[in-house]
């Protein structure tokens, strides 16, 4: 079902602190985010090491709160044959420097807000 809904949210009314109905996106739309979003990862890195074709193999850490774009990332990861590697708030700053070091991440992805 390519129009089927595939990712939820709800959106927070700022004024009434209430959330809404759930707002979908369907599986195309997604597997359009995911394309476009690996691309430009892929992109990115070759940018940023001088590379005329794409490496592959190289790490992305997502460190995000758990999110539509959390899986988006990750899908992407797979898709571009990326190394996906989660990067957890919750277990302390040294856990996420450890992981990012021993993974040797090329690119952090984050959310724009962390709790």
């Amino acid at each position: 079902m390519p129009n089927g809904p595939a990712f939820g949210r709800r959106v927070l009314d700022p004024v009434t602190k209430t959330f809404g109905e759930y707002v979908w996106e369907t599986y195309t739309q997604v597997s359009d985010r995911i394309t476009r979003f690996g691309s430009g990862l892929v992109k990115i890195h070759q940018d940023t090491h001088g590379l005329s074709t794409a490496a592959q193999r190289w790490s992305v850490g997502i460190w995000a709160i758990n999110r539509p774009e959390w899986t988006i990332a990750s899908e992407a990861c797979s898709a571009y044959n990326l190394v996906s590697v989660g990067l957890y708030d919750t277990l302390g700053p040294e856990a996420v420097v450890y992981g990012v070091n021993h993974s040797e991440c090329s690119i952090v992805v984050t959310s724009g807000k962390m709790k």
